[in-house]
């Protein structure tokens, strides 16, 4: 079997993939409805940095070898070593901002690995110049530069330490959860056990499989969260329901309805007028606690006051012994 290293136009269509499935990915978060959340922030903007970082391996891939390419070979490995580092802190920031939803945790390992990245990243600036990471020989050929170490060791420490900040929260997780997560580190660094055959494709490759595993939990998580806050809801609707019917309820006795009932009979037959106003004011009533109970937004006061206007006109007719009786 060939060395997949040397299968440049395999790696390219991989890597190219790879940056599509992204991009579809992206495209999913995006249209989210949690996209405003900061953890889903963070997580669209590690997307997109995994698909710059995809296109500028295979950029290094597809140009290297030819000596007028070098310059542009040169922007794909600030491309793709600078979006390494992005992805990083991007994923240090999501994780973080995810827990925090769940308990207020600090964001210094965030602000600490952002400070490091961005060191590494000014450093693989200076190297385009200098080459202190990589180099190109005379045939345009990507080359590593003893300095190049750092970096790897860099990448490797840092998977670490995203599998130990997830555990170090595994209280907000069930294990699940916390293997989905942490996945972002464990199948890189499994993947680099293939360098002496297959190197970096694997981890690239591996680095878009664990974020659509992340983004089926993150949506997962989110769906499940707006379903028990749908749910919440609509109990909350239900008891105001209830508060409006008891309210009504209270306000519109029998007791009250029979002799308001009476109390216009009686009008009825002496005092003809006052009984059409009596008519009016009643009806104005039950037109109020009609509306109230429908009523979803908060009642007015002046709409509250014609309530209690018809209600005391409506008791002062019948304590006004003008009343035939009271039931």
């Amino acid at each position: 079997m060939s060395n997949l290293n040397e299968m440049a136009e395999v790696n390219v269509c991989l890597l190219v993939f790879s940056a599509v499935v992204t991009a579809f990915l992206l495209f999913a978060a995006i249209f989210d409805r949690s996209r405003n959340r900061p953890f889903m922030r963070c997580f669209i903007c590690l997307l997109a940095a995994n698909i710059i970082m995809q296109l500028g391996e295979a950029g290094i891939w597809m140009f290297e070898g030819s000596p007028e390419n070098i310059p542009l070979v040169k922007f794909c490995c600030v491309l793709s070593f600078g979006s390494g580092f992005l992805l990083v802190t991007f994923f240090t920031y999501c994780i973080l901002e995810f827990f925090r939803e769940r308990e207020m945790v600090s964001l210094l390992p965030a602000h600490i690995m952002a400070a490091v990245c961005g060191v590494f990243f000014v450093l693989v600036l200076i190297s385009t110049y200098n080459g202190l990471f990589f180099t190109f020989d005379e045939q345009g050929n990507f080359a590593d530069r003893p300095w190049r170490f750092p970096v790897a060791f860099f990448d490797f420490i840092t998977f670490f330490f995203e599998i130990a900040l997830i555990f170090r929260c595994h209280r907000f997780l069930s294990l699940g959860e916390m293997l989905s997560l942490s996945g972002f580190g464990m199948l890189p660094v499994v993947s680099m056990s293939m360098v002496y055959i297959w190197y970096p494709v694997p981890e690239y490759l591996t680095t878009t499989l664990t974020m659509m595993v992340i983004f089926i939990f993150f949506h997962r998580e989110t769906s499940r969260q707006s379903a028990e806050k749908e749910k919440e809801l609509v109990q909350k609707e239900l008891e105001l329901s209830k508060s409006r019917i008891s309210i009504l309820m209270s306000q519109m006795e029998p007791h009250f309805l029979f002799n308001s009932l009476s109390t216009i009979k009686h009008l009825c037959r002496k005092e003809p007028k006052e009984a059409i106003e009596a008519i009016d004011k009643f009806s104005s009533f039950l037109r109020g606690s009609m509306d109230a109970l429908a009523e979803e937004s908060r009642i007015t006061f002046e709409r509250e006051m014609e309530f209690v206007d018809s209600y005391l006109y409506l008791e002062k007719k019948r304590f006004g012994g003008q009343a035939e009786d009271s039931v």
